[in-house]
């Protein structure tokens, strides 16, 4: 999902300032399990890697992060 890209982006772009990022709850409410759905298939075309094991209480960006592949503890914003 392109916004997914998008928010990622951002979460980057923000880690790379050094400054906070705080996503729109709404956007990733609604992209949480719809990337959950697509995400076998990003894996099958070598767009997601495997996901990333969360706590059961990480937050949604988070979870979407580690749902495409990526560790969202490996570096984080202020």
């Amino acid at each position: 999902d392109p916004d997914a890209g998008i928010q990622t982006l951002r979460r980057d772009l923000a880690v790379a300032l050094g400054v906070a990022y705080t996503p729109d709850p709404a956007v990733v409410g609604h992209l949480v399990p719809l990337t959950a759905e697509l995400a076998p298939t990003g894996r099958a075309m070598g767009m997601f890697a495997d996901p990333v094991p969360t706590g059961p209480d990480a937050p949604p960006f988070e979870r979407l992060i580690a749902l495409t592949g990526r560790d969202p503890g490996r570096h984080r914003a202020c």
